[in-house]
């Protein structure tokens, strides 16, 4: 089935998915020039006829996201952080094709899941069990992320690495996801128009409901290397876990690590004291994905950190 057909037969029941993940900002306009949910469901069948016209000639096109950045109130010496908000039509657009391609491409996301725990639905509650069976049997841990990973995703790259998998009808439509940028609003500062313009043209926006997929597209080179180096590890989007035996072994793992991610021009913080990379030894709590990874009665398991309960 084309994406046109699937797009107008289930096209009233996605939006009501649409607007069930969305019932907190049914009222919500990013922008002044934005419409919001609500406004487009009031005129729902104009706007549903102007997709399907537009997705049946093959010439919908994604307009620009809205950028909203946000202060880290926290930690006063990190950057603020981009999120770019795509229009109503392009956000339930977005969400229709990760339904089709569920679907289409039901081999390769099987693949993608069992990588990255980011893609499933309850990956979180995956991630976390693996993470503490893994340290139950090695008890060193090698903690890292990919530095700045959605914004130095290379776009031709990633275009190249899903153009042999996509559905022909839906590959101009990702081709256009990959290469959507934010405008400038006017009224922001000149920090917020500078950061902003630090992200034209490179990178795939976090913010667009199918950017956590494309990412994990990206990736899968890399999640292939790790599988046949045989490392015991979890991948959640750019966090990465790896567990062993020494100290040695996770430096060594790190320069191996380091030097596949280079391939895609994506690198790891430094191992030095004060970043995002950390080696911690079996006595000591590794905190991953909200909760701590702690070492009582003889055996790990997860506890919430006493911050969180005060």
């Amino acid at each position: 089935m084309l994406f046109y057909d699937f797009l107008k037969e289930g096209f009233d029941f996605y939006f009501q998915e649409f607007k069930k993940k969305n019932i907190n900002n049914y009222d919500k306009k990013y922008h002044t020039n934005y419409i919001s949910i609500k406004e487009f469901e009031k005129d729902i069948k104009v706007n549903s006829e102007n997709i399907f016209n537009s997705i049946k000639n093959n010439n919908y096109k994604f307009q620009s996201l809205y950028p909203i950045v946000i202060e880290n109130k926290k930690e006063l010496n990190k950057k603020p952080r981009l999120i770019c908000i795509p229009t109503v039509r392009d956000r339930l657009i977005q969400m229709i094709l990760i339904y089709y391609i569920s679907i289409h491409l039901k081999n390769e996301l099987a693949v993608l899941k069992s990588q990255d725990f980011s893609v499933s639905g309850v990956g979180i509650l995956k991630a976390r069990q693996k993470a503490k069976d893994l340290r139950n049997t090695k008890p060193y841990v090698l903690k890292t992320d990919i530095s700045s990973f959605f914004d130095n995703i290379d776009r031709a790259k990633l275009l190249n690495e899903i153009k042999d998998v996509m559905p022909p009808d839906i590959l101009y439509l990702f081709q256009s996801i990959i290469y959507c940028d934010p405008s400038i609003p006017y009224e922001y500062n000149k920090d917020y128009k500078k950061l902003i313009y630090s992200k034209l043209r490179k990178g795939v926006r976090q913010g667009m409901p199918i950017s956590p997929l494309l990412a994990s597209f990206y990736l899968n080179d890399f999640d292939e290397w790790l599988i046949k180096k045989k490392y015991k590890h979890v991948r959640y989007a750019d966090d990465l876990i790896f567990f062993l035996d020494s100290e040695k072994q996770c430096k060594e793992v790190y320069r191996e690590v380091s030097q596949e991610l280079l391939k895609l021009n994506l690198t790891l913080p430094t191992l030095e004291e004060n970043t995002k990379t950390q080696i911690i030894s079996p006595k000591e709590t590794v905190n991953f994905l909200g909760l701590d990874l702690r070492y009582e009665n003889e055996k790990y398991n997860w506890y919430i950190p006493p911050h969180v309960i005060e």
